[in-house]
C-alpha cells in the first residue's frame, strides 16, 4: 500500500485556556465509538492533504479578533465546577476572560504582562509575559489550525477515510520526525471533516499505545467565512484518574473591533499585588 508522507508547514496552534491545569493537562476523547473502516490511502493523494492544510491555514488567518460568552465545566474525580463569563481575544496573544460565576475573577494578558485578579481576595497576581512558560499563558483554543501544532516536529501520513460517530472524516496520523524527541508521545491522530475540512477530533498516544488525551470540536458555525466551533470537549489522563473540560462559546462576534484598553489591567486601590517571577530571576 502506498504511503503519502508530507511535512506539515503550519505555524504553532494556540493552546486551550485551562485554569490551573494548563494545556499540559493535555487534550481530549474516547467516549465516542469509532468505526475506522479505513479506505486504502491510494485513493487519497498528496494534494488532498495540501488542500486540508491550506483550508485550515486560511480559516485561521481569517480570524483576527473574537469575543463572546464562555461556559466551562471542569470535572476532576467527584469534583465538578462550572465557570462562566465573557472572553475577548485578539491575535496573536491578547486575551481577557471575565468570569462572573461561581465567583468573580479577571484574567488579562498581552505580549508584555499577565494579570489574574480575584476581587473577593483583593489580590492580583502579575507576571511578565516573557517569563511565563507556554503552558502557563492564558490561551483560547478554537481548533482553527490544529495541524500547526505539528510544525517541524511531526511527519503527517494521510491514512484514508474513517467514520467518527457516524460522520465521514479523513484520518491523518502524525508521528515525531527523526530529529525530534517528544517525551512519551508516539503518535497523534487527527480526524478532519470530509464535508468542510475542519478538525473534529485529535487524540494523543503514549509510547505504549495508550491514550494520553483527546479533544473534540463540535457545532461549527460560519461567521463571515470563518468556521468556528461552538463546543469543545477535552479529556486528559492524569497520574491518578482523569480530567474533563467541556467548553461552550456563545454570542460570538468574529473580527469586530475591540478597544485596546481591554487587554490592560489597572488594579483597584487597596489591591495587594503579588509578582510572579521566574526561578533564578531578579
Amino acid at each position: 500500500m502506498k504511503k503519502i508522507i508530507v511535512q506539515c508547514p503550519m505555524s504553532n496552534v494556540r493552546g486551550l485556556l485551562t485554569f490551573n491545569f494548563g494545556l499540559r493537562t493535555f487534550i481530549v476523547i474516547l467516549l465516542l465509538t469509532l468505526d475506522f473502516g479505513l479506505w486504502p490511502s491510494d485513493f487519497i493523494y498528496a494534494d488532498e492533504l495540501q488542500n486540508i492544510l491550506a483550508k485550515l491555514k486560511s480559516n485561521d488567518e481569517s480570524l483576527k479578533t473574537c469575543r463572546g460568552s464562555i461556559i466551562q465545566t471542569t470535572i476532576l474525580g467527584k469534583n465538578k465546577k462550572t465557570f462562566s463569563g465573557k472572553f475577548y481575544f485578539q491575535k496573536p496573544d491578547k486575551v481577557k476572560i471575565e468570569y462572573e460565576k461561581p465567583f468573580s475573577q479577571i484574567i488579562v494578558s498581552n505580549d508584555e504582562k499577565f494579570w489574574q485578579y480575584v476581587p473577593s481576595q483583593k489580590t492580583v497576581r502579575v507576571a511578565k509575559w516573557s517569563e511565563l512558560d507556554i503552558f502557563e499563558r492564558p490561551q483560547l483554543d478554537f481548533g482553527l489550525n490544529i495541524l500547526g501544532l505539528l510544525k517541524e516536529d511531526y511527519v503527517l501520513e494521510l491514512k484514508g477515510f474513517a467514520k467518527l460517530d457516524g460522520e465521514e472524516t479523513i484520518l491523518i496520523n502524525a508521528t515525531p520526525n527523526v530529529k525530534t524527541e517528544i517525551k512519551n508521545i508516539s503518535k497523534i491522530s487527527i480526524w478532519v471533516s470530509k464535508e468542510f475540512l475542519m478538525p473534529l477530533k485529535f487524540e494523543i498516544y503514549d509510547k505504549d499505545g495508550n491514550v494520553l488525551g483527546w479533544v473534540m470540536y463540535e457545532n461549527y458555525k460560519n461567521y463571515s467565512d470563518v468556521m468556528f466551533p461552538q463546543k469543545i470537549h477535552i479529556w486528559n489522563r492524569l497520574p491518578s484518574g482523569h480530567i474533563f473540560n467541556h467548553i461552550t462559546y456563545k454570542n460570538v462576534d468574529i473580527n469586530k473591533s475591540i478597544a485596546q484598553n481591554i487587554f490592560n489591567f489597572v488594579p483597584p486601590e487597596g489591591t495587594k499585588v503579588v509578582e510572579i517571577k521566574k526561578k533564578g530571576g531578579d
